[in-house]
């Protein structure tokens, strides 16, 4: 279900991360999608996390779960 370029975690000019915490199935992760290059491919970082609420850095530089902006 996940095209083969976001499957390598690049797509439209973002590069995707997934993090979570170990446990099958993960109950807690982290996915980030960060701007290749800040102002030039993206200008955001987002984030998200188990919860579903999607967050932002206005900067591109960090984005945490958290922290930040709700989209």
């Amino acid at each position: 279900m996940i095209d083969d370029s976001l499957a390598q975690g690049i797509k439209s000019g973002y590069n995707f991360g997934w993090t979570g915490d170990g446990a099958v199935p993960s109950v807690s992760f982290t996915v980030t999608g960060t701007p290749q290059a800040v102002g030039g491919s993206g200008q955001r970082m987002f984030c998200t996390d188990q919860t579903g609420v999607i967050h932002y850095d206005p900067t591109g530089s960090g984005c945490t779960a958290a922290s930040l902006v709700l989209q």
